[in-house]
């Protein structure tokens, strides 16, 4: 598979271009994916005082765009974690900027197919070239609850990863922490003390239906991308 001509500039994200942008807080509930959605509450399994219960929670749950940033003590090699709710319609921009400016060459592309799977590589080269193949595939990236995929700097002094999981929330481990606010204020993310996320409650994931470049098998689709960076399959 050749990669298609796409007419997109992947650029490095520098701290001054960001610098002087001042976007309105984004303060309305949270984009989800086509593909995931709370539980109704006939959706809901258990015995009735447990579906009741857990329809409360659904009911009062307060789900919206935004990120948690805190300290890291656990690696010595990155100094912040942070989570982030993203709409849906932003995950690829968002996850695209992110890469580009935290991440140093050489980068990995890990992949899995849902939670309980540890995500394998699929490819490493450097991180424009990784986002070139990611890029036709974005809309199925976005939206498949059934995928987490994330890009990765893994360096003797340094770590930092962006990771989409299933639900599509990012879980990002950095350096820069003044870069990565840039780029949170640049798509309009507020920055919350608390966060609620999809994955906390009942939840419905159904397959995407065919368009939009969605690949079904989960194994064609990291093959086909591993094939764009390499021009050959990485998987079996």
């Amino acid at each position: 598979m050749t990669c298609p001509s796409v007419n997109v500039l992947f650029w490095r994200v520098t701290r001054s271009k960001f610098a002087t942008l001042r976007c309105p807080m984004i303060t309305r509930p949270l984009e989800f994916p086509n593909g995931i959605r709370l539980a109704r509450l006939e959706e809901i399994p258990g015995p009735e005082p447990d579906r009741s219960a857990a329809w409360e929670r659904i009911m009062r749950s307060h789900i919206v765009p935004g990120f948690t940033v805190a300290d890291s003590s656990s690696d010595v090699r990155f100094r912040y974690y942070a989570e982030i709710n993203v709409d849906a319609s932003q995950i690829w921009e968002v996850f695209r900027d992110l890469c580009a400016g935290l991440l140093t060459d050489p980068a990995a592309l890990l992949a899995g197919d849902d939670e309980d799977i540890e995500p394998h590589k699929v490819a490493q080269t450097d991180v424009p070239a990784l986002l070139r193949a990611l890029a036709p595939y974005h809309y199925q990236l976005a939206h498949d609850g059934f995928l987490q995929f994330a890009l990765v700097s893994d360096h003797a002094d340094q770590i930092a990863e962006v990771l989409v999981t299933p639900t599509k929330h990012f879980k990002v481990w950095l350096n820069d922490i003044a870069l990565f606010r840039a780029i949170m204020e640049h798509h309009e993310i507020r920055e919350r003390a608390k966060m609620e996320f999809i994955d906390e409650y009942p939840r419905v994931t159904t397959r995407l239906p065919e368009g939009n470049a969605v690949v079904a098998d989960p194994e064609i689709l990291w093959r086909d991308i591993a094939d764009l960076v390499t021009g050959a399959p990485l998987m079996q």
